[in-house]
């Protein structure tokens, strides 16, 4: 790819300025063909700042991406440096917009690099600190975490971020539901974006995300997390790294066969040889809680899990998938369905549920139940594959281990 900012896609482009009538900051798309919105009783110039932090998103061996909102349309600089040669600074600029997506590509594998963010008015420049980022080198071991339902409880929030942030992830998958209502902007920046620690570990550790029920289509979405596609917004992605296939799901699409999301997602595990292959969607396909109820068939009769149970699973059997893992039910959950394994971490900040009283006939495959606030940490090395589910005091709530699948 050349070196520039990822466009952004311009299907939301009217759903955005139709939140400019409504709202007092505005949100539009970015990138070096973006257009400028300006928001509805725009803050006076001296006023310029972030709104709160950058996110850093996908990563790959010699790149990085980060998007950022400013609370003026302005224009901002994106300026890589590599600790171990200073003086060789790397430096993208976008055109004035609220909200900014760049992909820093060509970087030295080897180098240890941070970056920093600069906004200017003819008066006024503000900038981020430096923040380190790890370029994840080819041939090394791949650590991650999964949670999903931050949503409102702040204080969980931030107490389940932090302990995060002390397990030094590579990357961060967050399964969906990041706040209670998606489409609100204040609802971001009070529940996702509010405690310092959650702001640090978005600042610092890439964050790949998929949507979830209380995202509600919105466009803000698409304006905080870069995913690893060509343009960096879609909520179904894909990545390759050392060895570790990521696939993340927007639970909500068409997954029949005769949908279009269907044949990306046999076309993606069909094109893999990588020793794991891991599927990230908001919705599990059975589940021992609330989400988990039946029909009078026998099988789960809410429709998107119905969907992971009809269409997804299948394929994930087909593929010899490692697991698939995903949130919607606030607790943590370990299923050994026959031929898959199914990781529900969704519960870093929302009201924690029990299990059903018909826990037993909803999901007879459940192994391991816990109401608590939960992540997954997951550890490739080579041949072997372990994950350890914590709650937010760093107690272990369960341990798994994979061998290399075998290839189809």
């Amino acid at each position: 790819m050349d070196e520039r900012e990822l466009p952004c896609r311009a299907l939301y482009l009217a759903a955005r300025l139709a939140l400019i009538a409504l709202a007092t900051l505005a949100i539009a798309p970015a990138a070096a063909l973006s257009e400028t919105a300006t928001p509805v009783n725009p803050p006076a110039a001296h006023d310029l700042r972030f709104l709160p932090v950058p996110v850093l998103g996908a990563v790959g061996g010699d790149f990085f991406t980060v998007t950022c909102r400013t609370n003026v349309a302005v224009a901002v600089t994106l300026t890589a440096t590599n600790a171990k040669a200073p003086g060789a600074k790397r430096e993208l600029a976008d055109q004035p917009a609220l909200v900014h997506r760049f992909r820093m590509d060509r970087l030295d594998p080897a180098g240890q690099w941070s970056y920093v963010l600069s906004a200017r008015t003819p008066s006024v420049v503000v900038a981020t600190d430096p923040t380190p980022v790890r370029l994840i080198s080819p041939g090394t071991a791949l650590r991650f975490v999964t949670l999903g339902d931050s949503k409102k409880n702040v204080k969980d929030w931030a107490a389940v971020t932090a302990r995060v942030a002390a397990t030094r992830p590579d990357l961060v998958v967050h399964l969906g539901d990041m706040t209670e209502h998606g489409e609100e902007q204040k609802m971001w920046d009070k529940q996702f974006f509010g405690p310092a620690a959650a702001r640090e570990l978005l600042a610092s550790t890439p964050v790949y995300a998929v949507k979830g029920n209380h995202e509600d289509n919105s466009p803000l979405f698409d304006d905080f997390f870069c995913n690893p596609t060509a343009e960096g917004c879609p909520a179904a992605w894909s990545q390759e790294l050392n060895g570790v296939l990521l696939v993340g799901l927007d639970g909500a699409a068409d997954w029949s066969p005769q949908g279009k999301s269907y044949p990306w997602l046999e076309r993606t595990l069909d094109g893999s040889r990588a020793r794991f292959v891991f599927i990230f969607t908001h919705y599990p396909g059975l589940t021992s809680s609330r989400h988990g109820k039946l029909d009078s068939e026998g099988e789960p009769s809410e429709h998107n899990v119905r969907q992971t149970y009809d269409h997804i699973y299948p394929l994930a059997r087909k593929f010899n998938v490692t697991a698939l893992v995903a949130g919607h039910e606030h607790c943590y959950e370990r299923s050994e369905l026959p031929g898959l394994t199914q990781v529900t971490t969704g519960a870093a900040g929302a009201s924690r549920r029990q299990r059903s009283p018909d826990w037993e006939k909803q999901n007879p495959y459940s192994k391991v139940f816990a109401s608590s606030l939960n992540f997954g940490l997951f550890e490739v090395n080579g041949d072997t594959c372990t994950m350890t589910a914590f709650n937010q005091n760093g107690r272990a709530l369960d341990h798994k281990q994979w061998k290399a699948r075998a290839l189809p």
